[in-house]
């Protein structure tokens, strides 16, 4: 509960390893949002910089693997909202290959059937 940043900078770890990992994509999000220690006006007046995630993400290359870059943004709303968007995405992603991958099971299922 009061490890965040720690957890970020492990996560930014995972990405550069598994860049479509949902999961770590949404840990990240989670760590830059208002919590237990760091919310109300505290949190929304010191976490809105959209230039110097900009500038962040443009020095960090493809993805922001450059983890160290991505490090100085912390904690920001920005990263939070890009990292839930992206999580969200890769969800959507996962669901659709599974729905493939059902019907295909389902359609050689209903072939071997016909089979016998």
């Amino acid at each position: 509960a009061y490890q965040h940043e720690d957890a970020y900078k492990c996560f930014l770890a995972c990405l550069a390893l598994a860049p479509d990992c949902a999961f770590a994509h949404g840990m990240v999000a989670l760590c830059h949002c208002p919590n237990y220690n760091f919310k109300g006006e505290a949190y929304y007046e010191s976490t809105n910089h959209p230039e110097e995630e900009e500038s962040a993400l443009a020095e960090a290359g493809e993805n922001g693997k450059d983890i160290a870059t991505m490090r100085r943004l912390y904690p920001s709303q920005q990263v939070a909202a890009r990292h839930a968007w992206l999580a969200l995405q890769k969800v959507g992603e996962l669901k659709q290959r599974n729905k493939k991958a059902s019907r295909k099971r389902r359609g050689s299922s209903m072939s071997m059937e016909g089979n016998t």
